[in-house]
Parts: C-alpha cells; structure tokens; sequence
C-alpha cells in the first residue's frame, strides 16, 4: 500500500481531507499529509466522531456536498 504522507506531494488537484476527531491521530494524519500537499487541501475534524461516521451521515455527505459546490 502507498505511503500517504509521500504520494501527498505528488497530487495535483484539490483536496478535501475529512476525519473524525476520534480517529487515532497516528493513523489518519491529516495536519501532517495537508502541510505535505502541494494543492489546496481543506482539512475538515467533524466532532464525536470515529473512522465510520456513525451517526453523522448526512453531516458528513453535506461537508462533502457543500465542498464540491465551492470546488
């Protein structure tokens, strides 16, 4: 599997970074990999949330929606 962290200065298109603020920091670096990243990266924490956004589905599909649009 690729190195996230290092294909990061590899992308070329806007990104849209979104992670659950009860995902290890360890594993889903999203701070780190947006510094990495050569273009726009908008990193967006949803709060009481894990990796499988339980619950805040439609939160999230609108996070996503709403980030499209603007794209």
């Amino acid at each position: 599997m690729p190195a996230t962290l290092d294909n990061a200065r590899q992308m070329k298109s806007p990104l849209l970074y979104v992670v659950g603020d009860q995902e290890p920091e360890d594993l889903y670096r999203a701070r780190e990999f947006a510094a990495s990243f050569t273009a726009p990266c908008d990193v967006r924490v949803l709060p009481n949330c894990d990796h499988f956004y339980r619950g805040l589905e439609r939160e999230t599909a609108a996070l996503v929606v709403d980030w499209l649009r603007r794209s």
